[in-house]
C-alpha cells in the first residue's frame, strides 16, 4: 500500500463528518482518520399472553459508532510488513520488559502518594502528579467527535450474519486503487472472535474486499477491566463474615448490598468498593509504619523542617510500595522451549486445547483436570451456579474435607497469611486503580504495559479470547501491522465525552452507554419489535444526537460539562482504616490466617511456563499463516 498521507479518508469523510464549510471539509478529509466500535445489543420481549403464535422473543442486533482519531496517524506509512518479521518476534514482546516494570512500579508509587496526601493529615502539604505525563496528553483532553452508525438487525452469533455485518461496515471503509484500507474495528473479546470467524470463512475469496480485510478486529479495555475484577473477587472476596478485613467482611461491615461476589452487572458498585478498600489498606499501612492511631494523628518527634518531612513521606511511600509490589518472576520464561504438545493438554475430559471458555472445579485435588470446557459439559455461562462449582459430588465432598483438615490443623508456621492477604489485595487493587487511570488519561504506553502484565493471568485463568486477542494486539504493536495501525492501536483507544484531562473512557464502555440509550428508547414500542421499529429508533438516536449538538453550538454550552454530585464516603473510609489498624492487618504477626484463606500467599508464579511460551509461539505461527494465505 502506498504511503500517500491523504488517501485514507477521501472516499467516506463527507459521509461521516459533515461540515458546512467546504474548505474545512476538504482539510478534514485530507488529515482525519477514525476507528469503528461495535457490540451486540439484545432486546428481550415478553408476551403478556403466550400462545403458539406469540411467545417470548429475543432480538439479537449489532450497534456501532465511529470515533474520529484525536491523535494524528495519517502521516504514517500504511505499508503492510513482510510476514517474515513474525519469525523475529520473541516471547519478550508479550510480557513486561524491565522498562515496563519500572513504569508500572512508578504508577504504584504515584497511587500510594495520592492516597496518603488525601487521607493522612500530616501529608496534606506534600505534592504528587495529578496527571501522569505522556506525549499526547493535550490531544487526549480534547472532546471526541463521534458519529453513530445505528443498529443493524443482524445476529453476530451467526457467522453468515456476521459476514453481512462486516460487509455493512465496509461501506464506511475508504479504498485506494480498489483495495480497502484497514480500519480498526474495536469490540470486546467475544465480538472480536466473531469478526475473526467471519474473516476465516472468507479467507479464500479472490479480492481483499470480499475477504473483509477492510475491518481489522481489535480488543478494547472496559470488558477486560470487568473480567480482571471478576478474577480478583474470586480470589479475594471470601465467604466467611468472621474473617475481618476480607472483602466479604468489609462489604457486610459497610452494608454495601450492591457489591456482589459475581461482579457481572454490578461493576461500578464493585469497583468503587474495591478502590476504597485498597486505599484504606494503603492508609492503614502508612499509619502502622508511622505509629499513628488514626489518620489525624502526628508521630512523636515529627520534624518541622520541610525537607525532613518530605524525606519521611518518601520513606512511608517506599514502605507501602514494598508491601504492595509483587510481580511474577518473568525470568522463569527464559530458555523455555516448545516441549508441550496438544495431545498432552492436562485439562478437561477431552484433553484437547480447542480454545473454548472453561470453568474451574473448586476442588484443588480434582482428579479430572480442574478446568473443563463449557462445550464439553454442554453448559453455558448462565447454567453455572452463583457460588463455587464442582465437576462431581466427590470433588465437593473432598474439598470440604480439605477445608476441615486445614481448620483443625491450624499450624503455627512462620508465615503471616493475614499479611499475605493484605499484600495480595494491595497488588491486585493498585493495579486495577492504575489500569483504570491509564484509560482515563488516554495513555497508550501505560495501557499496553498493563496488557503485557495481564497476559499471564489470561493464560492461567483460562480466558482464551483475551489471551488470543491480547497476543494479537501485542503482535501488531511489534511489527505485525503497518505503522499507521500500530499508532492507532496504541494511542486512539479511548474517547472523551465531555473534554478535559483525565476524562477519557474506554470505547467499549461508551458503546455500552449507547446500547442502554437504545434499549430505553425502544421501550415505547411495547414489545412490538419489528425490523422497521428497530430501524426507526436507530435513526432517532442519530437525529437526536445531531440536534442536541446543534443546540449546544447555538447556546455556546457543553451539554456534558455539568457537575455531578460526588459521593462523600469520608466516614466510611475512616471507619475502614480504623478497623484495619485495630486488626493490625498490615503488620507481620506469624501464624495468623483469615478463615477461608489459611494458606493464601501473595506470591504469584507461573504454573506452566513452558505451556505459556508454547501457546504464544503457536498463536504467532497461526497469525503468520493467516497473513500468508491472504497475501497469496
Amino acid at each position: 500500500m502506498p504511503d500517500d498521507k491523504h488517501y485514507f479518508t477521501r472516499n467516506c469523510r463527507r459521509k461521516l463528518f459533515e461540515d458546512d464549510d467546504t474548505d474545512c471539509m476538504q482539510e478534514a478529509a485530507n488529515t482525519s482518520t477514525y476507528t469503528m466500535v461495535f457490540d451486540n445489543v439484545n432486546v428481550k420481549t415478553i408476551a403478556r399472553h403466550e400462545s403458539v403464535d406469540k411467545k417470548n422473543n429475543q432480538l439479537n442486533m449489532v450497534h456501532a459508532y465511529v470515533a474520529k482519531d484525536r491523535i494524528p496517524v495519517s502521516h504514517l506509512s500504511d505499508q503492510s510488513p513482510d510476514v517474515e518479521i513474525f519469525d523475529n518476534i520473541q516471547v519478550d514482546a508479550f510480557i513486561p520488559s524491565n522498562a515496563d516494570l519500572c513504569t508500572l512500579k512508578e504508577e504504584y508509587r504515584i497511587c500510594i502518594e495520592r492516597t496518603l496526601i488525601r487521607h493522612l493529615s500530616i501529608f496534606k502539604q506534600m505534592k504528587t502528579a495529578n496527571h501522569i505525563f505522556h506525549p499526547y496528553l493535550e490531544e487526549s483532553s480534547r472532546k471526541s467527535e463521534m458519529v453513530p452508525l445505528g443498529v443493524l438487525n443482524k445476529d453476530e452469533c451467526k457467522t453468515a450474519e456476521m459476514i453481512e455485518i462486516c460487509e455493512h461496515l465496509l461501506q464506511y471503509v475508504p479504498s485506494y486503487e480498489q483495495e480497502p484500507v484497514k480500519v480498526l474495528l474495536y469490540g470486546d473479546g467475544l465480538s472480536c472472535e466473531r469478526v475473526n470467524d467471519a474473516h476465516n470463512a472468507r479467507i479464500n475469496c479472490d479480492t481483499a474486499q470480499s475477504r473483509l480485510e477492510g475491518v481489522e478486529p481489535a480488543i478494547q479495555e472496559w470488558h477486560k477491566e470487568l473480567l480482571l475484577l471478576e478474577d480478583t473477587f474470586k480470589e479475594l472476596f471470601g465467604s466467611n463474615l468472621r474473617a475481618k478485613g476480607t472483602l466479604v467482611h468489609l462489604r457486610s461491615f459497610l452494608g454495601y448490598r450492591n457489591v456482589k461476589r459475581e461482579v457481572g452487572d454490578h461493576f461500578n458498585a464493585c469497583f468503587e468498593f474495591f478502590e476504597m478498600v485498597v486505599k484504606a489498606y494503603i492508609a492503614a499501612a502508612a499509619c502502622a509504619f508511622l505509629g499513628l492511631a488514626n489518620t489525624d494523628g502526628t508521630p512523636c518527634n515529627w520534624p518541622a523542617d520541610k525537607m525532613q518531612c518530605e524525606a519521611a513521606f518518601r520513606q512511608t511511600v517506599d514502605h507501602v510500595l514494598t508491601l504492595a509490589w509483587s510481580p511474577m518472576n518473568y525470568e522463569v520464561l527464559n530458555g523455555q522451549i516448545d516441549e508441550y504438545e496438544d495431545d498432552n493438554f492436562p485439562y478437561c475430559y477431552c484433553h484437547e486445547d480447542n480454545g473454548d471458555d472453561m470453568v474451574h472445579c473448586e476442588n484443588p485435588q480434582c482428579p479430572k483436570g480442574s478446568w473443563f470446557h463449557l462445550s464439553c459439559l454442554s453448559l453455558t455461562h448462565e447454567d453455572l451456579p452463583a457460588g463455587k462449582w464442582f465437576c462431581t459430588q466427590e470433588c465437593e465432598v473432598c474439598q470440604k474435607k480439605i477445608k476441615q483438615h486445614r481448620s483443625e490443623k491450624k499450624e503455627k508456621s512462620g508465615t503471616d497469611h493475614k499479611l499475605e492477604y493484605s499484600k495480595g489485595l494491595l497488588w491486585k487493587g493498585i493495579g486495577a486503580i492504575m489500569r483504570h487511570d491509564a484509560v482515563k488519561e488516554g495513555d497508550g504506553h501505560r495501557i499496553i504495559s498493563h496488557w503485557k502484565l495481564d497476559m499471564p493471568d489470561f493464560f492461567q485463568m483460562h480466558h482464551p479470547k483475551y489471551f488470543v486477542f491480547g497476543h494479537r494486539l501485542l503482535l501488531s504493536l511489534n511489527g505485525g501491522l503497518s505503522e499507521r495501525i500500530k499508532h492507532q492501536l496504541m494511542w486512539n483507544r479511548t474517547v472523551n465525552i465531555r473534554g478535559g484531562m483525565g476524562n477519557n473512557i474506554a470505547m467499549d464502555l461508551h458503546m455500552e452507554h449507547l446500547n442502554r440509550y437504545f434499549k430505553e428508547s425502544i421501550k415505547c414500542a411495547r414489545g412490538q419489535l419489528t425490523p422497521a421499529t428497530v430501524d426507526r429508533h436507530s435513526q432517532m438516536l442519530s437525529i437526536i444526537d445531531s440536534i442536541t449538538k446543534k443546540l449546544d453550538d447555538l447556546v455556546d454550552r457543553d451539554r456534558d460539562c455539568r457537575k455531578s454530585g460526588a459521593v462523600n464516603r469520608a466516614k466510611d473510609m475512616d471507619s475502614l482504616i480504623q478497623l484495619l489498624l485495630n486488626e493490625e492487618l498490615t503488620q507481620s504477626i506469624p501464624g495468623r490466617f483469615h478463615l477461608g484463606f489459611e494458606n493464601y500467599t501473595s506470591v504469584h508464579t507461573f504454573d506452566h511456563p513452558k505451556k505459556f511460551v508454547t501457546r504464544l509461539q503457536k498463536r504467532t505461527k497461526v497469525m503468520k499463516q493467516q497473513q500468508l494465505r491472504r497475501a497469496n
